[in-house]
C-alpha cells in the first residue's frame, strides 16, 4: 500500500485530467467541459480547415498515447509518476501544436481558456487530497484516475465523432461513481464544499 504522502503525489499527477463532480448525493453540477483541458481542443471557434487539422493533432497524439498506456507496466509509485509525465508531455505538445494553426486572436483566447482552466485544476487537486481517504480507499482513487485518464483520451481523439458529440460523451464520464458509497459523511460534505468553490469560480470567470 502507497504511503500517504506517496498517495497524494500520486494523486496531484493525476488530478492533470479531467474531473466530473456530478456524483449522486454531491450535488456539484460543476462544468465538466470547463476542468478537462483536452475538452479545450475540441470547443474552440475555428474554421473547417483549423478544425481538420487540430484533429489530425489530437489524432496522432491520441496514438501515441495508447503506445504509452501499452508499454507502461504499472506496478509502484515511480511507474505512475513516469507514465504521468509522459502523458503530460505528450499533453503540453498537442497545446503546442494547435497553437501553430491558431491566428493571434484565437491563440489568445486559447491561452486564456488554458490559464482558467488550470485555476479550476488547482481548486480540484486540493479538494481531492483534503477528502483524506483512507488505505482501503487510496488505492481505488488511483486506479479510478487511470481508467478516467484512458476515456478521455480514447474519446477526444476519435475524429469518426464530430467535436459536439465528443463533448457530450466527456461529460458523462464518472470517475467518482464507484467511489462515492465508499465515502464517509464528512468527506461527501467536504466534496459537496468543494463542488461549491467551482462553481464560484466558473461564475467569476464568465
Amino acid at each position: 500500500m502507497l504511503s500517504k504522502e506517496k498517495t497524494m503525489i500520486c494523486i496531484i499527477c493525476f488530478c492533470c485530467i479531467l474531473f466530473d463532480m456530478n456524483i449522486g448525493t454531491c450535488s456539484t453540477n460543476v462544468d465538466t467541459c470547463s476542468i478537462y483541458e483536452e475538452t479545450l481542443w475540441i470547443s474552440l471557434d475555428v474554421t473547417p480547415e483549423q478544425r481538420k487539422q487540430i484533429d489530425e493533432i489530437i489524432g496522432e497524439a491520441g496514438h501515441d498515447v495508447k503506445n504509452i498506456q501499452k508499454k507502461s507496466v504499472i506496478t509502484n509509485m515511480f511507474d505512475i509518476m513516469e507514465y504521468e509525465s509522459l502523458l503530460n508531455d505528450r499533453r503540453s505538445r498537442v497545446n503546442d501544436d494547435i497553437m501553430q494553426v491558431l491566428s493571434v486572436e484565437q491563440q489568445n483566447i486559447f491561452d486564456s481558456q488554458l490559464k482558467k482552466q488550470r485555476q479550476l485544476q488547482n481548486i480540484s487537486t486540493a479538494g481531492l487530497l483534503n477528502l483524506d481517504f483512507s488505505e482501503k480507499q487510496e488505492l481505488l482513487v488511483i486506479q479510478s484516475l487511470m481508467l478516467s485518464q484512458k476515456q478521455v483520451w480514447s474519446i477526444v481523439s476519435d475524429k469518426s465523432l464530430s467535436w459536439e458529440v465528443r463533448r457530450k460523451k466527456l461529460n458523462n464520464i464518472n470517475i467518482f461513481a464507484n467511489l462515492t458509497p465508499l465515502l464517509t459523511k464528512t468527506q461527501l460534505n467536504a466534496l459537496s464544499l468543494w463542488g461549491q468553490s467551482l462553481k464560484l469560480l466558473q461564475r467569476q470567470q464568465l
